[in-house]
């Protein structure tokens, strides 16, 4: 147990840091383009809604961790990319890897027509991009993709 608690002390130590090294990363793994290929949307602070995020944004803030997207004919492909991404797979609440999930169908799993009926794809995938090189995190994406 001892081993344990210091192991995680020490992780928390360096999240302040780690909090700076992702602002920084992060808005590079939102890639360089708000429409990849083989997605039909994107929803990323960088892109949707930028000037209300803005507004609110902190002096040398990033964009956030999450990136959601919906493929190209989802009902068909989605499940694949999802299973092809060679990332974590689960849902986040801000873990120091990247992770990807099927957003709608965890989170609305019972009421999946009520949110498509307020425009919510039960296909779309969400990604939570971690402390990993957002280079590799796009190679992954892309391999999925295809």
């Amino acid at each position: 147990m001892g081993r344990r608690c210091n192991s995680a002390g020490r992780s928390l130590a360096r999240l302040p840091g780690s909090h700076g090294k992702a602002q920084c990363n992060r808005p590079a793994a939102g890639g360089a383009t708000a429409s990849p290929p083989g997605v039909e949307r994107v929803w990323y602070p960088k892109w949707e809604f930028n000037h209300a995020y803005e507004s609110v944004r902190r002096p040398h803030g990033g964009w956030g961790a999450l990136i959601t997207f919906l493929p190209k004919d989802a009902e068909r492909r989605s499940a694949g990319i999802y299973d092809r991404l060679e990332l974590c797979k689960g849902p986040s609440l801000g873990t120091v890897f990247t992770l990807v999930c099927p957003f709608t169908l965890l989170a609305h799993y019972t009421e999946l027509a009520w949110a498509e009926s307020c425009g919510v794809s039960r296909y779309l995938l969400r990604v939570s991009a971690g402390l990993e090189d957002p280079e590799g995190i796009w190679e992954k994406l892309d391999q999925a993709l295809r």
